[in-house]
């Protein structure tokens, strides 16, 4: 077989090379960005989208507009949706 078996892990891993320490990933909704929140994302690196959504419905908008802003005064960091 040619080829990875799991491409997302593969991409995720490509992924996490590309983020830096301070920055966000905002996913959950796709293989990539699960694998790369539950293997490589530290604390506080990855918000679960789906997850939020799934627990605070619509809010769950209002709360990853929230976090940004609040990381974009805090600190230098960029933020990557997958």
């Amino acid at each position: 077989m040619r080829g990875s078996q799991h491409p997302e892990m593969s991409e995720a891993q490509r992924l996490a090379q590309m983020i830096q320490s301070n920055d966000l990933v905002v996913g959950d909704w796709d293989g990539v960005s699960v694998a790369y929140g539950y293997a490589w994302a530290a604390d506080g690196q990855f918000f679960s989208f789906t997850s939020n959504a799934a627990s605070f419905g619509t809010m769950a908008t209002s709360i990853i507009i929230f976090v940004m802003r609040y990381l974009k005064r805090s600190r230098r960091v960029d933020v990557y949706f997958s």
